[in-house]
């Protein structure tokens, strides 16, 4: 027992427990998890053809097969206007004074409203939407089911994207520029 200098000389002041966090156990499992995952894709790029050399810091790199399947990606992207397959698309729209205005996202296309219109349709929150690939301004409720129907939501986006009423241009995939 140690002896403290807050409290009188005949009292002791226990050791910590010495107890391992469990925090800790599960940190490990989720580095241990991860880096075997990663481990796994690198052979999987490996057994393809698309990498050659060992690890990224080993002096590892892509291989010309793998950069022929990523232009050919970015050729079809470009020739359908987007990154998901079959051509669909959104883009966020502001539906105004019966115009259309879209943009990369609403406030883009809110900046494409004539000024001296412009803080009429920001208070109007119905009038935002997306237009599709077809050219059909659809509200967040339908632009999510058409999302989802369509594999639009990057992969990157919440969980929580998936089951969303209403889309959120920042869960959509980026069109290729």
């Amino acid at each position: 027992m140690m002896a403290s200098l807050l409290l009188p000389e005949d009292q002791d002041i226990p050791p910590p427990l010495l107890t391992p966090d469990p925090r800790a156990d599960a940190l490990a499992s989720t580095y241990q998890a991860l880096s075997d995952y990663m481990a796994r894709k690198h052979q999987e790029g490996v057994d393809q053809g698309y990498w050659a050399g060992g690890g990224l810091l080993e002096g590892g790199h892509p291989t010309l097969k793998a950069l022929g399947d990523a232009t050919d990606q970015y050729a079809q992207g470009l020739l359908l206007g987007t990154t998901s397959e079959g051509g669909a698309s959104l883009r966020p729209a502001i539906r105004f004074g019966g115009k259309l205005y879209q943009g990369d996202t609403h406030l883009d296309a809110l900046a494409r409203v004539p000024e001296d219109v412009r803080a009429r349709a920001m208070g109007d929150g119905g009038n935002r939407g997306y237009v599709s690939d077809k050219g059909k301004f659809m509200d967040r409720w339908r632009a999510q089911d058409y999302a989802l129907r369509n594999d639009l939501l990057s992969p990157s986006a919440p969980a929580w994207a998936k089951t969303s009423p209403e889309l959120i241009a920042e869960n959509l995939r980026l069109p290729v520029k």
